[in-house]
């Protein structure tokens, strides 16, 4: 089941116990700063907040977008075909096998930087069997992979 909100917030994000101690003047900061930021999105695509953690950014963004096309694409790539020799374009006639590893690369990018992000509450990080050389050694491996098959299919992410 897709999940309802998944994507990235630029407004000042507090807990209710600093909610609670906040004065007049510190909301009243918090909600300009959350305007700005809101009114530099719609403006520019981006705010402040995003451009000091791109990172982040991507790692929260784009795999809600990636799962939102593997959820709603219509088609698959034709060079699927060329990457995919054991996949016949004449015994696929339909698109069905195309189309299911088309869903399997969509998905494979989606574990990859969901597995990314957030670095400190799960994936990699949560394995506490790893030393930190081995978690960022398997995080640079996990990210050589995730780009790699973002920049092989990047002009084919359209429907």
């Amino acid at each position: 089941m897709p999940k309802i909100k998944r994507g990235y917030s630029c407004f000042e994000d507090i807990t209710w116990k600093e909610r609670i101690r906040e004065n007049p003047v510190q909301k009243i900061k918090r909600w300009v700063t959350n305007v700005r930021r809101t009114y530099h999105r719609a403006k520019y695509g981006f705010c402040d907040f995003d451009v000091w953690e791109i990172d982040s950014w991507f790692l929260a963004v784009v795999p809600a977008m990636l799962e939102h096309l593997r959820n709603n694409h219509s088609g698959f790539p034709d060079a699927i075909y060329d990457y995919y020799p054991e996949i016949d374009r004449e015994t696929d006639e339909d698109g069905e096998k195309a189309s299911q590893k088309w869903n399997e690369i969509l998905t494979e990018m989606i574990t990859i930087f969901d597995e990314l992000y957030p670095y400190e509450f799960r994936g990699i990080s949560a394995n506490h069997e790893l030393t930190p050389k081995e978690v960022r050694q398997r995080r640079e491996e996990l990210k050589a992979r995730g780009f790699e098959l973002f920049s092989r299919w990047f002009f084919n992410l359209w429907d």
